[in-house]
């Protein structure tokens, strides 16, 4: 089982013990999480159009953060002030919880987070969502756009769970075993329980989880190499 940062560490890390591509057989991605890109309530912005127009005034002036090199605020972050030509200032904490609070506190101004643990932070007012990361608006918080219809066309990034299995594993196990993840995936309450957090449940084929993998994997590394992102040893 790994999220998002098995497609990333390939373009960010100079010598990987494994092969992203050639050591695992990818069998499914199980869960979606949208992630919803937010500020803290002092920023003069209602919308994502408006906190774009105080960027590109005041360049290298608004801080993000960040849970750390190749994590997922990390990148998705990096890729939004790619597609909005942006200019956003990074800072660094140990985990994504630390990073959450540094945006409650304002000593960010924005950021990205996660529905469900934001979700009571939201409500009261400490900090303002502004549209959701994923192409499709999602159920856990329809009130709000997404970032392809608020002024950045085409971005479609958030969490994702997915597993894998050695590159030795017969088709046959990978078959069965993708099987008995997908009637579990598909199971009316297992989609209403994941959905309760936020989570949408996939289940995609290991055809189609492959095709996904191979297509983030060459993103990513585009976007390393264009916005020259430190490489790690």
């Amino acid at each position: 089982m790994t999220s998002a940062s098995y497609t990333f560490a390939p373009s960010l890390y100079k010598s990987l013990p494994y092969d992203a591509l050639k050591d695992f057989k990818p069998l499914s991605m199980l869960t979606q999480q949208p992630l919803i890109l937010g500020v803290h309530p002092s920023m003069p912005v209602r919308s994502v159009k408006e906190l774009l127009a105080l960027a590109r005034q005041s360049p290298g002036k608004i801080f993000y953060g960040s849970a750390g090199v190749g994590s997922n605020l990390h990148m998705t972050t990096e890729l939004f002030k790619y597609m909005a030509k942006v200019d956003l200032r990074e800072v660094q904490y140990k985990g994504g919880g630390p990073a959450l609070l540094a945006l409650l506190t304002g000593e960010t101004q924005v950021g990205f987070m996660g529905i469900l643990n934001s979700r009571p932070f939201r409500k009261s007012g400490q900090v303002r969502g502004l549209a959701v990361s994923t192409k499709e608006r999602s159920p856990a918080v329809p009130d709000l756009p997404t970032l392809h219809e608020s002024g950045v066309p085409g971005y479609d990034k958030g969490g994702w769970t997915g597993m894998f299995a050695p590159a030795k594993v017969p088709e046959s196990i990978i078959a069965r075993v993708y099987q008995v993840m997908s009637d579990i995936l598909k199971n009316p309450e297992a989609v209403k329980a994941l959905a309760e957090d936020g989570l949408v449940a996939v289940a995609s084929s290991p055809d189609e989880f492959a095709a996904f993998v191979h297509a983030e994997i060459a993103e990513w590394g585009k976007l390393v190499r264009e916005m020259k992102l430190p490489v790690q040893q």
